[in-house]
């Protein structure tokens, strides 16, 4: 089934995270496995010309894991009722025009994805999402990735800035390893002046950057 593509623009904050999805039963790995061939097609489909890199969040981006991660981290799917997804109810209110043929599609694979689940048998459940840390791999899967890499990146609007890996970012000259107040990216986001079109980094986040960048901006 074939659905009309995502216009380039959307509200700031459309798909805020309000807090975890209770993903049921099944391992990690099982539930990566199964949204890979559920979910994640469709919203390959129809929402990755924007949710890839474009526009935030920035949730059908990179690989299964990656995606996977980032509707968990986002909020966007509720595994044990389908049907009050996140993404289900946004599409369903007719964002960027969709039809409600999309919403009863994306809740039919979001339930596809929970029975897979179900299926396997595994009795322990997924774990929270891993909290921030002040270390260049946790703020670059929790802050880069969704709140940056949709300009600053190779094929973003701003390639001369870039954030998608940590050799890039530390040659972008905006980070000085030891010295958050001196450093150009952490005034910008302090300030509010970045990121562009989503919402400010939170005082956690803001936290951690600066004390990675001040116990020397490591590759950890």
């Amino acid at each position: 089934m074939a659905f009309q593509n995502c216009e380039p623009y959307h509200e700031a904050g459309d798909f805020e995270s309000t807090g975890f999805s209770d993903l049921g039963p099944g391992s990690v790995a099982t539930s990566i496995e199964a949204y890979s061939v559920t979910l994640m097609p469709l919203l390959q489909q129809n929402c990755a010309s924007c949710h890839g890199k474009a526009q935030q969040p920035a949730f059908i981006a990179g690989d299964a894991t990656t995606s996977h991660n980032a509707l968990i981290n986002f909020g966007l799917v509720n595994l044990t009722n389908p049907s009050a997804s996140r993404i289900v109810q946004k599409v369903q209110a007719g964002h960027q025009g969709f039809s409600s043929s999309l919403a009863l599609a994306l809740e039919g694979e979001i339930s596809n994805w929970a029975d897979a689940l179900l299926a396997s048998g595994e009795p322990s459940p997924l774990p929270e999402p891993v909290g921030l840390e002040p270390t260049f791999q946790s703020i670059h899967q929790l802050v880069l990735l969704p709140k940056c890499a949709g300009c600053h990146s190779p094929t973003g609007t701003r390639p001369r800035e870039d954030y998608s890996t940590y050799e890039a970012s530390i040659n972008t000259g905006k980070i000085v390893p030891g010295n958050a107040a001196g450093s150009e990216m952490y005034k910008e986001c302090t300030s509010g002046a970045m990121p562009l079109g989503t919402d400010r980094l939170t005082e956690e986040e803001l936290a951690a950057l600066r004390q990675w960048i001040d116990e020397g901006a490591l590759d950890n």
